[in-house]
């Protein structure tokens, strides 16, 4: 399922107001990934939720936050790998929020476009289930 995601909650009087802080809109999806860190380790993991400016991965081993590590993964739209740094910028036992430090123009374009698709795709989605 390919389900934009929100952030946090706001405490407004007596009534809690969604608020959501993030740069781009994040989306549920379903991706292997490779992600090489300094000491040149390969971890294989899963992508679970991305956006324009990151990702969240499942990984078999923990990565401290802070870590500068190598993205490799593939798109569905495009069927060359994607390449790129990013920064560990949480984790929480084997899930981890990488923020892209790297990207190309085309790489900017090409995740834009897929994130696209999944926020098109839901849309029809929910659709469906209306009827």
């Amino acid at each position: 399922m390919n389900t934009p995601l929100t952030s946090t909650s706001v405490q407004k009087g007596e009534r809690q107001e969604r608020v959501d802080r993030r740069r781009f809109p994040r989306y549920r999806t379903n991706l292997p990934v490779r992600i090489r860190d300094r000491q040149q380790r390969t971890h294989i993991g899963h992508c679970f939720v991305i956006a324009e400016g990151g990702l969240g991965a499942t990984l078999p081993e923990k990565i401290s936050v802070g870590s500068i590590v190598e993205l490799l993964f593939t798109i569905p739209t495009h069927a060359i790998p994607l390449k790129i740094l990013a920064l560990v910028r949480n984790q929480i036992d084997q899930q981890h929020g990488l923020e892209f430090l790297s990207l190309t123009e085309d790489n900017r374009l090409l995740l834009r476009q897929f994130c696209d698709k999944l926020a098109t795709d839901q849309r029809n989605a929910d659709k469906w289930v209306a009827y």
